[in-house]
């Protein structure tokens, strides 16, 4: 991208040269001469400035692909960790016997008498 920053820079100073000859020139074919090299010169910069423009686009959206693609990876494991946190929690409360819980449960009710 900056090769074709320096090609519009030295296009710029094409037509800072062709904008004085203008100003010096009387009308007539010498200045229509100077006036079609302008406007070619012109024509590539627009084009070039164009390109800048893709480019810089196309690498926004490269950038975007590769931020996505980093949230799903965060997600995925994510999910997994959760997946993982379930299995362990339904080991846990397989081990925990309701009837414990209801006994613990009135004791307590009792003693807070």
């Amino acid at each position: 991208m900056s090769s074709i920053e320096v090609k519009i820079r030295k296009l710029d100073g094409e037509l800072l040269v062709y904008k004085d000859q203008l100003a010096k020139l009387r009308p007539g074919p010498g200045k229509n001469a100077v006036q079609q090299r302008a406007l070619r010169v012109l024509k590539q910069k627009k084009m070039y400035e164009a390109q800048i423009a893709q480019l810089t686009q196309q690498s926004f959206n490269m950038e975007s692909a590769a931020m996505m693609t980093e949230n799903l990876r965060n997600t995925m494991a994510t999910v997994d960790a959760m997946q993982l946190a379930n299995k362990e929690l339904r080991k846990q409360y397989g081990k925990v016997d309701v009837d414990k819980i209801e006994v613990s449960t009135q004791v307590m009710s009792l003693l807070s008498i």
